[in-house]
């Protein structure tokens, strides 16, 4: 497959097809099959081979998605994606914003901001156009020995069997059927996998249209989401507009219910359409086309994330709406969650029921989500007359009244606590008003003591790894927690918050002020368990040996 798409900023690659053993006769039965190689594959597999599994990905495609696409990375897909080392060629490349704007016509009705500090590691929101963001992982990806990819190889059908999956695979050199222990779905809205296995997304998909086009325009205006209700150039529809790197910039803009699609994807009217925005909002300078695609918003779901071998991650189980970059974010996350325990399961560390917990967990995701998109969606593109009415009301109030201007919040994506999640253990202090476990683990700025006395700045998350941690609260007569590496099986790592510095050892975290002990809720002697996603699954007042193996024997024998 050759690559059509001629990029303005990014080389795109080709990538050969290599024939894999089973062509040849070879009998092969994999481990993890991840089918779709986008930013959720990619992280799926990613994850699996630094917990040591091995994976096939089959894409059918010879490169990367053309286009910005997600071209948004929330601060929780920044975290998951330095804790897999690639955070480094993201941040030097994406552009970073915490703040926006919302205008009716040409007035301004909203100037918010994201909360952001220089205490914590990641921006807000990072646009950086989808592609980057894959290139990123797969470079990643490829240095490890445990990852095979077959490119232009298209899934034609799945069977579960009792204890594998079968995978019928057209490929340049013809058919072929590859055995799996497990498969991991991530192709797609239009998902092979599930059309294989008749399964159906259920929910409520939107009559709203966007066009989305990725211009290359040079300007100074500075980035952060800018949106256009009625806008200037585009009368009766709404418009948003981003800066992405090189000198890229994202247009999104809606069609009128009278408006033809057909009609409207034609490059010249899609031309005409920007240069008439570009001109009313006062953007000067020659500009050129890189790419554009048509978009409509979905709020569906799978029932189930898990049938059999089988399991769906991102756009195969659930779409949303694109209006607050759920999208990639979810997916990725989706793919975080799953990827350790599977893991577990494939290592037999774990039965394969611990696979509900992804389900439930990615479920309740999905709902969160869907539950602030639909919000989003019914101001960007009010799916009845009466909410048209309701989002126009809203926003002839907001030019002169700031009360009402809270309604226009675009709801970026941000984490989602698991508060509720069966896999969350004992808190033995729920007492308290806030909920702190199903939170994930906030990535702020400490000290940490190093060799010889010394010190040096890190982040907490760089704290914790691919396995559980454990973090004890010491304090001058807080007796240390005896736990060896692996309890039931499970490695866990133990990290000390020392109030006292005097006694800090090496690798501790100096917290002489209490700040980071506090945020945690946690007092000196106190534990806190740390899943290997990084949410927070336990809390102890006194914690010892027995109640920490407790925890683990439940995750390793899940019922």
């Amino acid at each position: 497959m050759s690559i059509k798409h001629k990029s303005l900023y990014f080389q795109y690659q080709e990538y050969p097809f290599v024939e894999p053993p089973e062509m040849d006769g070879v009998p092969c039965q994999r481990s993890v099959t991840v089918v779709g190689a986008g930013p959720v594959g990619l992280v799926t597999a990613l994850s699996l081979v630094r917990q040591g599994i091995e994976v096939t990905i089959i894409e059918d495609e010879a490169t990367l998605n053309i286009g910005s696409r997600a071209a948004g990375a929330s601060r929780r897909t920044l975290e998951i994606l330095d804790s897999l080392g690639v955070n480094a060629a993201l941040m030097e490349k994406g552009v970073a914003w915490s703040r926006g704007q919302t205008y009716y016509g040409d007035k301004l009705v909203l100037d918010f901001s994201i909360p952001a500090s220089d205490d914590i590691k990641h921006p807000p929101m990072l646009n950086v156009q989808q592609c980057y963001v894959e290139k990123f992982i797969l470079d990643e990806l490829v240095k490890s020995p445990l990852a095979t990819i077959m490119w232009s190889s298209v899934v034609k059908g799945v069977a579960n069997q009792d204890d594998h999956v079968l995978i019928q695979v057209d490929t340049p050199s013809g058919a072929v059927r590859l055995k799996s222990d497990w498969l991991v779905a991530c192709d797609g809205a239009r998902s092979a996998v599930r059309g294989a296995l008749g399964l159906n997304l259920e929910g409520t998909s939107y009559e709203g249209r966007y066009i989305i086009a990725d211009v290359r325009l040079a300007t100074d205006l500075p980035p952060g989401r800018r949106v256009w209700f009625d806008s200037p150039g585009n009368p009766g529809s709404t418009i948003i507009l981003h800066r992405q790197p090189d000198n890229i910039w994202r247009i999104d803009y809606q069609l009128r219910d009278d408006e033809d699609s057909a009609q409207e994807l034609k490059i010249e009217r899609i031309n005409s359409r920007i240069q008439s925005f570009l001109d009313a909002v006062g953007i000067e300078g020659p500009w050129e086309m890189d790419w554009f695609s048509l978009y409509r918003a979905h709020s569906l779901s799978l029932r189930d994330y898990w049938h059999g071998r089988v399991l769906f991650a991102g756009d195969s189980a659930h779409l949303v709406p694109i209006f607050g970059a759920r999208g990639m974010n979810g997916g990725i996350d989706d793919a975080y969650n799953l990827a350790w325990k599977l893991a577990y399961v494939v290592k037999g560390l774990a039965p394969a029921n611990l696979l509900t917990t992804y389900s439930e967990e990615r479920r309740f995701a999905f709902s969160e989500n869907i539950r602030n998109a639909d919000k989003s969606t019914k101001v960007m593109a009010p799916p009845t007359r009466g909410d048209l009415l309701l989002r126009d009301a809203v926003l002839e109030l907001a030019v002169e009244h700031e009360f009402v201007r809270p309604l226009l919040n675009p709801r970026q994506s941000q984490e989602i606590m698991l508060a509720g999640a069966t896999l969350n253990d004992v808190d033995e202090m729920r007492d308290d008003k806030e909920t702190v476990l199903g939170r994930v683990c906030p990535n702020v700025q400490i000290s940490v003591r190093c060799a010889e006395g010394k010190t040096e700045r890190r982040y907490l998350q760089d704290m914790l790894g691919e396995q559980f941690t454990l973090l004890v609260c010491t304090g001058a007569e807080s007796p240390l927690i005896e736990l060896q590496d692996t309890v039931h099986g499970l490695h866990i790592k133990t990290v000390r918050i020392c109030r006292d510095s005097k006694h800090a050892l090496e690798n501790d975290i100096i917290d002489v002020d209490g700040a980071i002990a506090d945020m945690l809720r946690l007092k000196p002697g106190d534990s806190i368990l740390v899943r290997p996603d990084q949410h927070l699954m336990a809390r102890w007042v006194k914690a010892d040996a027995s109640k920490i193996s407790a925890a683990l024997h439940r995750v390793a024998t899940w019922k």
